[in-house]
């Protein structure tokens, strides 16, 4: 798949499924079982909002002899299963989420005053949020994808006022002396305003280290499907997206597919090989 992820054999197939679902679903809804949702991940990342959304890169640790300056992160050999490490810090201020369904709040993309209408997130609904859907939803990633691991504590760089990113709320502490045991940072709201997520920080190789995700209530509590919805998401902020793969040269326009005259597809060698194996089919090409 990507560059900077590496899935192990037995779940290589699940890995191309989802990447191909995020990155053709969000150019303006996806349908999960008989539910059809918006998700604006891709207008957010090109920064159709009044905020900007490019993520801040993050370098690694330079070379003995080499001046230091500013944030650094140093990588492992090997690969291991990634560690999430989710911050719900917007779930318990009262500004940052509508409490009822009257009124407006901020939505996170410089819209100081969204309608509160159909977003509302009573108590009960945030316990599942924050105790089930969201861990659950994690686990689902935790469980397939395999990174190089970061050393030492993941200190989250400052957000420009002026970026999507600098919305979220980042406890002082994550900055300095940084977040133990993590490979990436994901913070977590439910500001009204659609189910979207973007990457904040990446490594100089674009591996995304530190994500933000809104799930906003109105489009996300569907039953069951609640989990799904919030695992598509979180992947866009763990690269998985259009911007991500044409960045990879993963991408190839085609023609003729199911009447279409233009369509997007991945083309990668490792991608078509799992989706051969996922659906029997040895005609796949990639």
């Amino acid at each position: 798949m990507l560059h900077f992820l590496r899935a192990a054999s037995q779940s290589a197939r699940l890995l191309v499924v989802m990447a191909l679902v995020a990155a053709v679903c969000c150019g303006g809804g996806c349908r999960a079982a008989s539910l059809e949702y918006t998700c604006t991940s891709d207008a957010v990342v090109r920064g159709n909002g009044k905020l900007k959304s490019a993520p801040v890169v993050v370098k690694s640790v330079p070379a003995p002899g080499e001046p230091q300056s500013g944030e650094y992160v140093a990588v492992a050999e090997g690969w291991a299963p990634i560690r999430i490490a989710v911050s719900t810090g917007d779930l318990e201020n009262t500004r940052k989420y509508c409490s009822f369904s009257r009124g407006s709040k901020p939505n996170l993309l410089g819209d100081a005053s969204a309608d509160c209408r159909f977003d509302e997130l009573p108590s009960w609904k945030k316990k599942l949020l924050v105790g089930g859907v969201v861990p659950a939803a994690v686990k689902l990633h935790a469980e397939r994808l395999l990174v190089q691991p970061l050393k030492g504590p993941l200190k989250v760089p400052e957000f420009a006022a002026d970026s999507v990113c600098g919305q979220f709320t980042v406890p002082a502490a994550h900055r300095s002396p940084g977040v133990d045991s993590a490979d990436m940072v994901l913070y977590v709201a439910a500001a009204p305003g659609g189910v979207w997520a973007l990457p904040c920080a990446t490594l100089e190789n674009g591996r995304p280290i530190v994500g933000a995700v809104n799930l906003a209530p109105a489009n996300l509590f569907h039953g069951r499907l609640a989990t799904r919805i919030a695992a598509h998401e979180i992947a866009h902020a763990l690269g998985f997206s259009y911007q991500q793969m044409a960045a990879h040269r993963m991408l190839r326009n085609v023609t003729g597919v199911r009447g279409r005259k233009l369509s997007v597809v991945v083309n990668s060698t490792n991608a078509a090989m799992a989706a051969r194996e996922h659906y029997d089919c040895d005609n796949i090409r990639g």
